[in-house]
């Protein structure tokens, strides 16, 4: 007999079924590599990456996690996937009953989007939760949102890309608007930073305010000083929740072959970190070069092309509280600039950030930075 959450999620000639088996978890791992072949903008990743974050032996979140994978099909065709994740560590603006949904690729088909919407929505109800947002896949520290703005640029490294007809899919299912997350492209051509902010980064060196590159060489101790720095600045924010030591350290030793220790700041004062700001070479650039090669050829293809990819990501920016608007963020970025542009960077996109963090939105804009995508996190009582 299939399990409840099976039979109320066949409707209208579509069948979702769980994934169970080695067979099921490679249809669900390619899906996405059928459904993008023809989209010149979709930057494929590394099936082995997609196969390791699934795996409950290799991916730490399922420390503090549970996830059930749904497969939907019509006859014999694999039409659509999705996760039901279940974050026994959920972040702090989420209540404990709340789970979510990630993972999600359907083709233009509403009735197999709303039948893998009912089977997630199933699952988690089953286990006491009363809600579910999405997507995350698995959290918001990953790629996460659907992208409603902003589909003439190809996706950059850790974030999400999708159809356009994906937002009208979750609507269909019955999914609201939960937050909107907003990205932005600086470019180095007529862009310099304003003037202001050279001064009070002058300011902030003369108080005692210093910055550094990560050191390679002590990477263990090194990425325990960004993690507590990471969990006590950026993840008090709206979706974000702290990093056990076993995530961060395996973000930083995936992030390692392709990071620069120049866009990977710590300041300190009197040497003691009070803030961070996080930057990475986007990577999808290089992939994206590499498109088409057999897995270990392309490997070492993107490794190659990394060396001349001129467009990076700024990931997080983070401060201390007690030392916030004392020149800190200043600093940082105008020493990210600086090690991006004698690195022959010449944009980047900073995000994301939230909707309504108007602060920090009015301060990117007033680098020069235009706001070129945005990501829509959805929500459904359950």
């Amino acid at each position: 007999m299939l399990p409840f959450f099976v039979r109320s999620a066949v409707a209208d000639g579509v069948t979702v079924t769980p994934v169970r088996s080695a067979a099921s978890r490679a249809a669900f791992v390619a899906l996405p590599y059928r459904l993008y072949r023809d989209d010149r903008l979709w930057v494929p990743p590394r099936r082995g990456d997609c196969r390791r974050r699934l795996s409950r032996r290799r991916n730490p979140f399922f420390d503090h996690a549970d996830v059930a994978l749904f497969l939907a099909h019509r006859g014999r065709e694999v039409v659509g996937r999705i996760a039901a994740v279940h974050n026994h560590r959920p972040p702090q603006s989420h209540r404990d009953r709340e789970g979510f949904f990630g993972q999600f690729e359907c083709a233009d088909d509403p009735e197999a989007a709303a039948a893998l919407v009912r089977a997630a929505g199933d699952w988690l109800r089953g286990r006491g939760l009363v809600a579910m947002t999405g997507p995350v896949n698995f959290t918001t520290s990953d790629e996460c949102g659907t992208l409603i703005e902003g589909f003439d640029l190809p996706p950059v490294v850790m974030s999400a890309y999708n159809p356009s007809y994906h937002a009208a899919l979750l609507e269909g299912c019955g999914l609201v608007k939960a937050k909107d997350l907003y990205s932005w492209q600086w470019t180095a051509d007529g862009n310099p930073l304003p003037d202001a902010i050279s001064k009070i980064a002058q300011r902030a060196a003369r108080g005692g305010v210093t910055v550094r590159p990560l050191e390679l060489r002590d990477f263990r101790a090194e990425v325990a000083r960004l993690r507590s720095l990471f969990n006590s600045t950026v993840s008090p924010l709206w979706g974000m929740q702290p990093f056990s030591d076993r995530e961060f350290t395996d973000l930083a030793t995936r992030l390692r072959p392709w990071a620069r220790p120049e866009f990977l700041l710590i300041a300190e004062v009197r040497g003691r970190p009070v803030g961070t700001l996080l930057a990475v070479p986007d990577v999808n650039r290089a992939l994206a070069a590499a498109r088409g090669a057999p897995p270990v050829v392309r490997t070492a293809r993107a490794l190659r092309a990394v060396r001349s990819i001129d467009h990076g990501r700024v990931l997080a920016l983070g401060v201390a509280a007690e030392y916030r608007l004392r020149g800190v963020e200043a600093i940082l970025v105008e020493r990210l600039a600086a090690a991006g542009l004698g690195l022959g960077m010449r944009s980047a996109e900073i995000g994301w950030t939230l909707e309504d963090n108007t602060s920090v939105n009015r301060t990117i804009a007033r680098l020069g930075c235009r706001r070129t995508k945005v990501h829509r996190l959805w929500r459904r009582d359950l």
